[in-house]
């Protein structure tokens, strides 16, 4: 087994999590005008997985040809930049309070494709990423280099902000923790979002197992993980 699910997506491209990835970048794909759509990705709770989506969902979105970049916007935990260890230079503080080029700021995976603007120091007492427009101005920005720009959030009914930054996408998507998050929780969570947003907000649940899943669901989709095994293996 791969040591984490964002090297399950490298080392077993054929595997379930692999494909659901897929799935969710392919129903994520929201017509906006101009160039550059903008996904937030979030949850209700913090522990949801919503940073491991985000850097699964850029990875995909990369390496399906789709220029990305993946924007830390939790000015607490810095939870995607840890990830990526990325805990030196220029960030997105950096920019939002005019210190630095967004050029200096923007770290590539692999290619020019797939970029992560991190958050690589504490933010100070009150510190806010949207004070003045700012965050507003990098995702503008942003929007002219890319086409893809996922902003993780920090957890809804936790950080007043992250309502904010959210609302500046074309699109949301929460990370509910599979039998663990309240339904109670998400929707309360879903109804701090604009209304704007309403008809561009999904659900991902995380942290599935999918042997339970197959004995508990009561439709057709039960299956789904069984069937895709024996399609893979038919195919090998």
């Amino acid at each position: 087994h791969a040591p984490t699910p964002l090297d399950t997506l490298t080392e077993q491209p054929d595997s379930v999590l692999a494909e659901a990835v897929r799935g969710i970048h392919a129903a994520t794909h929201i017509p906006v005008s101009g160039r550059g759509r903008v996904l937030a990705i979030t949850s209700a709770l913090p522990g949801e997985g919503k940073t491991i989506l985000s850097a699964m969902l850029g990875k995909t979105a990369a390496d399906s040809g789709v220029s990305t970049v993946i924007v830390d916007c939790d000015i607490i935990l810095r939870g995607l930049s840890r990830l990526y260890g990325l805990n030196h230079g220029a960030g997105l503080r950096e920019i939002a309070n005019g210190e630095e080029t967004l050029d200096n700021a923007l770290r590539f995976i692999d290619d020019r494709d797939h970029a992560i603007l991190p958050i690589t120091s504490g933010a100070e007492a009150g510190e806010r990423l949207t004070a003045k427009g700012a965050m507003q101005a990098v995702v503008a920005r942003l929007k002219e280099h890319f086409d893809l720009i996922l902003l993780d959030c920090p957890p809804l009914l936790a950080i007043a902000e992250a309502r904010e930054i959210a609302a500046m996408a074309d699109g949301v998507l929460l990370a509910a923790h599979w039998r663990k998050t309240s339904s109670d929780a998400v929707r309360a969570a879903a109804r701090l979002l604009p209304p704007r947003l309403s008809n561009f907000t999904g659900v991902v649940l995380s942290r599935v197992d999918l042997r339970k899943q197959h004995r508990y669901a009561n439709d057709e989709t039960a299956a789904y993980a069984s069937a895709y095994q024996r399609y893979m293996t038919a195919a090998a």
